[in-house]
């Protein structure tokens, strides 16, 4: 799985591949979405909203917590800040 991006000014650009594209694709299908910019807006909104940086979700009909993987976050952190 990879996502590698490249900055310049006020662009950003991803490139995904492998598993990652595999699991865009689930999503955007799974989801409805009509187009990939739809899909990122939306997921940008409901983490730009989210308290305390972590998600409920449903899994297997019982609500779950997730947050960030402690590695994805600056310094290792994992309290949300």
């Amino acid at each position: 799985m990879a996502v590698t991006s490249k900055e310049s000014d006020k662009k950003l650009i991803l490139e995904i591949d492998n598993g990652d594209s595999e699991k865009l694709s689930i999503a955007l299908e799974k989801w409805n979405f009509k187009d990939i910019q739809s899909y990122w807006r939306f997921c940008l909104s409901v983490l730009i909203e989210t308290e305390n940086n972590g998600l409920w979700i449903e899994s297997n009909g019982s609500p779950v917590r997730i947050m960030p993987a402690k590695h994805s976050l600056k310094d290792g952190q994992d309290d949300g800040k």
